[in-house]
């Protein structure tokens, strides 16, 4: 017999091959590591819903609805003693409100009801409630009143009821000055300079605003936050943002309203006729096996200004 280690006859026949187990190759052992899966979603959407946070929201008990409105306020004289006294009334007129319906419907199938680790019915709930923000966000600046937007008018359109002050040199943001935006703020008449800010994209504010303020002052930077609920500060005035999504004033263009400063509360109206309604069926498609979400809702935006021709409470700037 020969000596262990050593060469002998059948050496090749009882070798054993040993081989590293590695998690990277499923027949060699990775097959026994289990994926790690996070059931909850990550949310790569913009923050929506601008118009129930700066509206007058009111509730409506009919499909129309007219809101009273004081626009004037009657004058006091000065008279002699045992005078005749003048006299004077305040003038009113009414704001219209007429619900408009929107609506969507989410389907999915039986099995992706049961099996999804995430809730779908929650992330559909969650769909539903961003798309009617959105919706309210989309007439309130873009509508044209076209059915796209339920009819509706909103404040980038010139016919709406808004100041325009136009940019005093140059045609984009990159030529805005402060001078620009305080004849903004100068032009708004007939508001409660209590409820008055800005509103504008955060790609204005970080373009332009904050590029102005820190001009302004080599210490912005310990000037402090926002206001309290607001998004930012700019002259000393709140900021509200506007949903960052196509269409909005979120790059520079020439003869695009960029930037609204005003009383929003008093010159906006969002009348709620129905609360957002979600309904489940599963019989809707029963042949599909097909279960399915239908939401609807019904309101109004009425961008108004002040009532008074001329003197709008909602200004804005405005590239040439």
């Amino acid at each position: 017999a020969k000596s262990f280690g050593r060469d002998y006859g059948q050496k090749a026949n009882d070798e054993m091959i040993v081989k590293t187990a590695i998690t990277t190759d499923n027949t060699n052992a990775g097959a026994l590591i289990p994926n790690d899966y996070v059931a909850s979603l990550v949310y790569n959407t913009e923050k929506v819903g601008v118009t129930r946070q700066i509206a007058n929201v009111q509730r409506m008990s009919r499909d129309t609805q007219t809101v009273p409105r004081k626009t004037g306020i009657g004058a006091m004289s000065w008279v002699n003693e045992a005078g005749t006294l003048p006299e004077s009334d305040q003038t009113y007129d009414t704001i219209g409100m007429s619900a408009k319906k929107m609506g969507r419907i989410v389907k999915c199938s039986s099995e992706m009801f049961e099996d999804s680790a995430i809730s779908f019915a929650d992330s559909a709930a969650q769909s539903i409630a961003e798309s009617y923000d959105l919706a309210l966000d989309s007439a309130l600046v873009l509508g044209d009143g076209t059915s796209t937007y339920g009819g509706h008018t909103g404040i980038n359109s010139a016919s709406s009821p808004v100041t325009d002050v136009l940019l005093g040199s140059g045609s984009g943001w990159t030529n805005a000055t402060t001078e620009d935006h305080l004849r903004v703020m100068a032009a708004v008449k007939n508001a409660n300079w209590q409820r008055c800010y800005w509103l504008c994209t955060r790609e204005y504010y970080y373009n332009v605003m904050l590029r102005l303020d820190k001009a302004t002052s080599q210490f912005k930077e310990l000037a402090g936050g926002a206001f309290n609920g607001f998004d930012g500060v700019f002259l000393n005035m709140p900021v509200r943002f506007l949903p960052s999504i196509s269409g909005f004033p979120i790059a520079s263009a020439a003869t695009t309203r960029s930037a609204y400063f005003g009383d929003f509360a008093g010159g906006i109206t969002l009348g709620e006729r129905r609360d957002l309604s979600i309904e489940f069926s599963n019989q809707a498609y029963w042949s599909s096996d097909v279960v399915a979400w239908r939401a609807t809702a019904r309101a109004h935006i009425n961008i108004h200004g002040s009532g008074r021709s001329g003197n709008s409470n909602i200004a804005v700037l405005t590239t040439t």
